[in-house]
């Protein structure tokens, strides 16, 4: 979902009411759309400690 999320994702208001309902009309990414490709770089967290 987080692909989905990253290309397909909006949340659109009207007049300060959300239009979009819940995840029964939440479109998910194709294979045949989603990137070739997709790049992760973990970072540490700062709250991680090694005891």
């Amino acid at each position: 979902m987080g692909g989905s999320l990253a290309t397909l994702g909006e949340i659109s208001f009207k007049e300060g009411v959300v239009l979009q309902e819940n995840f029964h009309a939440y479109q998910l990414i194709l294979m045949d759309d989603a990137p070739r490709e997709i790049r992760v770089h973990p970072l540490p967290s700062p709250s991680t400690s090694h005891r």
